[in-house]
């Protein structure tokens, strides 16, 4: 009886490392989540580290990829950071390249959210959770951006049109740093793979 117990425990461990997102459903039954249906931004980084980043997004936004690789002058000390991070509907998967380790969580927010909000609405609702607050308008690649600035957590300041960020001010202790859109391609065909992560990644 032991033996099987064990192999009914274990399965959904298998099941949760092979990263079961949500966001076909969710899109299927939810109000977009931004306003073009798939996209692709570059953006350089700058200041205290130095770099690229580049967002992929499907599925009206219910499923996005963010892959940075940056190298950062932290205390006089240089280090390169290579990071995955997936957002597939309710699920977040950050993963380090470098270590292979890797970290889940689950935020119910926005689906929740936009079932009875719109998306300004909903984002707007999200930030002043975070403690964010609207600090003016800016235009970045040719869109109109509301500007939000935090007081706490690491992200000082925060460039967003229609939900999409494309400009970040990161300050951390010892590190500060800007992440800025410098292409956005609308509505591409993204291959499937994209949004795949590496197997092996030891999750906490």
């Amino acid at each position: 009886m032991k033996p099987l117990m064990y192999v009914i425990f274990i399965i959904p461990m298998v099941c949760w490392s092979q990263l079961p997102g949500n966001s076909e459903s969710i899109n299927k039954k939810t109000p977009a989540k931004y306003p073009v249906q798939s996209g692709i931004i570059s953006y350089t980084v700058s200041g205290g580290a130095t770099g690229t980043a580049t967002l992929y997004f499907d599925r009206n936004g219910w499923r996005a990829l963010e892959h940075r690789t940056i190298q950062i002058n932290r205390y006089g000390t240089m280090s390169t950071e290579d990071r995955k991070e997936l957002t597939d509907g309710d699920y977040i998967f950050k993963i380090n390249l470098t270590s292979g380790s890797g970290e889940k969580a689950k935020d119910e927010r926005w689906s929740g959210l936009m079932t009875y909000k719109s998306n300004a609405q909903a984002f707007e609702a999200i930030m002043v959770s975070r403690g964010g607050s609207k600090v003016g308008m800016d235009t970045l690649l040719g869109k109109p951006c509301n500007k939000w600035a935090f007081e706490k957590g690491p992200v000082s300041h925060l460039w967003v049109w229609q939900g999409i960020p494309l400009k970040v001010i990161k300050k951390l202790p010892g590190l500060s740093y800007e992440q800025t859109a410098v292409s956005f391609t609308e509505n591409p065909q993204i291959e499937e793979v994209t949004f795949t992560l590496p197997e092996e990644v030891i999750w906490k």
